[in-house]
């Protein structure tokens, strides 16, 4: 029986770490790769399926937090994304839900296929209207062009 055990641990840990993005929630984590190495790639929030979202549902289980919506072709792309917050520190948005059927309704691939990125905390609490994505060889950064975080940080205008 431990054997069985210990065998389902393994091949959890295995599906798991081929999922395609390693997921976010690793927040304080020193990043090691140099971005200079890293082919860099701006979008915008409002365009290709790119969404900065003020506000969580409020049923869901981050209701009034922030969430970063990626689009569709963006989807098991990354193995990170941050933002930086107005205090200076950069936190990791969670996304570690990679299975669709999960977590229903509020899956991290969700709303036509888009990855939601999830914050611990308030839109208001950004410095930026800013996502930088990564993965082992490109670096995305996401951003609301010619507004303010205010504007942005309302789901009102």
């Amino acid at each position: 029986m431990k054997i069985v055990k210990s065998a389902l641990i393994a091949l959890t840990f295995i599906a798991l770490s081929h999922c395609g993005g390693g997921g976010g929630g690793r927040t304080g984590e020193v990043i090691t790769t140099d971005s200079s190495q890293l082919t860099q790639v701006t979008q915008y929030f409002g365009q290709n399926g790119n969404l900065w979202k003020p506000e969580a549902e409020p049923k869901s289980s981050t209701a009034g937090l922030l969430v970063v919506l990626l689009g569709p072709e963006h989807t098991g792309r990354f193995d990170d994304c941050r933002v930086e917050k107005v205090d200076g520190t950069v936190e990791f948005l969670d996304c570690n839900d990679r299975v669709e059927w999960s977590h229903i309704p509020y899956s991290c691939v969700a709303n036509g296929g888009r990855e939601h990125w999830r914050a611990t905390f308030k839109c208001e609490e950004a410095a930026v209207a800013r996502a930088i994505c990564r993965n082992q060889s490109e670096e995305f950064t996401f951003e609301a062009a010619g507004v303010g975080l205010g504007s942005v940080c309302s789901r009102h205008g």
